[in-house]
């Protein structure tokens, strides 16, 4: 599980749903996408942003544009090849990213450690936790 530490900048509500920006330092924002919020996590609230390694969507090309609202640029630091999965480790302006792929896609897409990319993170993959 990736644990990035942060403090909450803006919350939007949007009927149900919230919409909650964190700050992670060096200028990157995530956005976490939530139905329920509890009322102590306010603007300024230290925060933990959550996500599974397998929530994570890695791209050699930088500034790609898809639907997923959080980009994350990094350089690739270390590739642990496994029979069918491998964990990738990633060096990140906000910390060190974990990512699990098919060893099959990291054959296909040349992932080595040194390497630039773009690690991809949907807000509705992303949970929240007090710090």
């Amino acid at each position: 599980m990736n644990r990035i530490e942060g403090h909450i900048k803006n919350i939007g509500r949007y009927g149900v749903h919230r919409l909650v920006s964190v700050s992670c330092g060096r200028e990157v924002i995530l956005k976490t996408l939530t139905l329920e919020l509890d009322d102590y996590y306010q603007i300024g609230t230290k925060v933990y942003v959550l996500f599974k390694e397998t929530d994570v969507l890695l791209t050699r090309i930088a500034g790609s544009s898809t639907s997923a609202a959080n980009h994350i640029p990094g350089i690739i630091s270390l590739v642990t090849r496994g029979r069918f999965l491998s964990s990738l480790s990633a060096n990140s302006p906000i910390g060190i990213i974990e990512s699990m792929t098919l060893t099959d896609i990291v054959d296909t897409l040349n992932f080595e450690e040194g390497q630039n990319i773009s690690m991809i993170i949907r807000a509705s993959d992303m949970a929240l936790a007090l710090h």
